[in-house]
């Protein structure tokens, strides 16, 4: 499991991956909290972008959680916005 901090700010979007061990093949679980309260965010719009252009978004639930299913193999890098927070990025995963 790894985080990162992202941009200072008032408020800021944490995101959560979890990797091997939790992850499933083809796919990938993220969960986005407030990186002031640690509260999970719903409502949080998180995309998927592969290095060949392809992507996918999906909106968090009430927990923060999304799941992407059915990725190609390859590396991503996963962003996440929402109104009020400043963008949250996790490169290359």
């Amino acid at each position: 499991r790894f985080a990162r901090w992202f941009w200072p700010g008032a408020c800021r979007i944490l995101i959560a991956a979890v990797l091997p061990g939790l992850a499933y093949a083809g796919g990938m679980s993220v969960t986005v909290i407030d990186s002031l309260t640690n509260r999970p965010l719903g409502g949080v719009t998180v995309t998927a972008d592969a290095r060949d252009g392809a992507v996918q978004s999906v909106t968090t639930g009430s927990d923060g959680s999304v799941s992407f299913e059915n990725l190609p193999d390859g590396f991503y890098t996963f962003r996440a916005a929402a109104d009020g927070y400043v963008p949250g990025v996790e490169p290359i995963v």
